[in-house]
């Protein structure tokens, strides 16, 4: 924005961290990953194109960290950003079981799915998050799956087949802080519509260890067309 002040300016004037900088490029990683998951059936279209399993290729995203790291607040603003505000808060954990990550299959579509305040033993029980992938087809669009939690890990299993990041911060309960950030998610902002142009027009053919290395590609585009450092 014109005036500087950004989700991450907010992060550093209110957040207390040991760890600013990690912090710092993890919440850039998940933004990174929230907007490369709309594209997450192209990403599953050339994968099993090439043969590869897609349960072990289609990360999942695991956040977590202590109550007050701006988790929610984080997934709000990703949320208006992809949906220019007419998606506003994420899933609670309490209403998404082994049927809800069933169901997702079926509703055709490639916006991605933010499970807010999931505990361990709840996400070690979705079964289906094993082989979520075994059935998709290039005819129907399936949402990547997202998840926030306090609980640092889940079993093996699915940290095996999940990109995990830590919010290491935790704001304080400063009125001016929490209206600023309210107000950024409220504003209009087009990043994710540039960022969509450029996404479709890289080339995605070749295969990347990097799952976000196309995301970051054209962030860095981004920065050069706005005239700023990375």
């Amino acid at each position: 924005h014109p005036n500087g002040k950004t989700i991450l300016r907010e992060l550093e004037e209110y957040g207390e961290s040991k760890r600013m900088e990690a912090t710092l490029s993890h919440m850039f990683e998940a933004l990174l990953y929230y907007f490369w998951a709309p594209f997450v059936n192209q990403y599953a279209e050339k994968h099993r194109s090439k043969g590869l399993n897609l349960n072990k290729n289609i990360p999942y995203l695991y956040v977590y960290g202590e109550p007050n790291s701006g988790k929610g607040t984080f997934a709000e603003f990703v949320l208006s950003l992809l949906s220019k505000n007419a998606v506003t808060s994420p899933m609670d954990a309490d209403e998404v079981g082994v049927r809800t990550i069933r169901q997702t299959r079926n509703i055709d579509t490639c916006f991605p799915i933010i499970v807010d305040d999931i505990g361990q033993a709840k996400i070690n029980s979705l079964d289906p998050l094993r082989n979520f992938w075994n059935k998709w087809s290039e005819d129907v669009n399936y949402p990547a799956i997202t998840f926030i939690s306090n609980d640092k890990k889940p079993d093996e299993w699915f940290r095996n087949r999940a990109k995990t990041l830590h919010f290491d911060v935790r704001f304080t309960r400063e009125k001016k802080g929490e209206a600023e950030a309210k107000e950024i998610i409220s504003r209009e902002n087009p990043v994710f519509k540039w960022f969509s142009y450029l996404y479709l027009e890289h080339d995605k053919d070749e295969l990347h260890d990097d799952d976000l290395k196309v995301a970051r590609e054209v962030f860095v585009d981004l920065y050069e067309k706005a005239e700023r450092t990375l």
